[in-house]
């Protein structure tokens, strides 16, 4: 059996073409909303849980908003926590400019330690194509005080902090609550083969 435990897979169309892609080879899928900066919450993770709904190898994450309506946004997570509508919760400090070790994002830790679930965070490098993102909110480094603060809140650097591999390496090994996944760090490296020019 494998899993995947890092995809944007939310729609029909994303399915089919995850599907071939993985030669259906997938048999679970953590589904990560699609990013909109900022995140329409509700409205998000609503559409993906209906989708979820048809597809059962798909289990959905959660979102946070952090410029405003938070405890409205914890209420209505806590409430796809306790039914369990959603297996974990990703936020995302570059895009949205704030760092890990916030007091504000205690708050959605102690909720993901409540139920056993994991806090996700977007880390390293972005795909930003606007230009609006910030590389120090993102930095792998800022995980290791939230980590201290909440040491039984389960948490995951994405994309091994890329292109901070060391340091997120060693705040995992520092840390006994903290994890990391590969995802992305290796995407389309076929593509990227042929088009790097040989010298001459």
């Amino acid at each position: 059996m494998i899993i995947d435990t890092h995809t944007h897979v939310c729609s029909p169309k994303t399915l089919e073409d995850y599907r071939k892609k993985s030669k259906n080879m997938v048999s679970k899928i953590i589904a990560i909303p699609f990013f909109e900066n900022p995140p329409k919450v509700g409205e998000e993770i609503e559409n993906l849980l209906l989708f979820s709904e048809k597809e059962p190898s798909i289990f959905p994450t959660g979102c946070f908003n952090m410029e405003n309506g938070l405890k409205s946004q914890l209420e209505f997570h806590e409430r796809l926590f306790s039914r369990e509508k959603i297996c974990a919760v990703k936020l995302f400090p570059g895009y949205q400019q704030f760092y890990p070790s916030d007091d504000k994002v205690l708050f959605i830790a102690r909720l993901c330690e409540k139920y056993n679930r994991p806090l996700i965070f977007h880390s390293g490098d972005f795909y930003d194509p606007e230009n609006k993102s910030f590389l120090k909110y993102s930095h792998p480094a800022h995980i290791d005080e939230l980590a201290v603060k909440s040491p039984r809140t389960k948490i995951i650097i994405s994309h091994f902090g890329f292109p901070y591999f060391l340091e997120t390496a060693n705040i995992v090994s520092k840390n006994k609550n903290v994890y990391t996944d590969i995802s992305g760090t290796i995407d389309d490296w076929e593509i990227s083969k042929k088009e790097i020019k040989k010298p001459g």
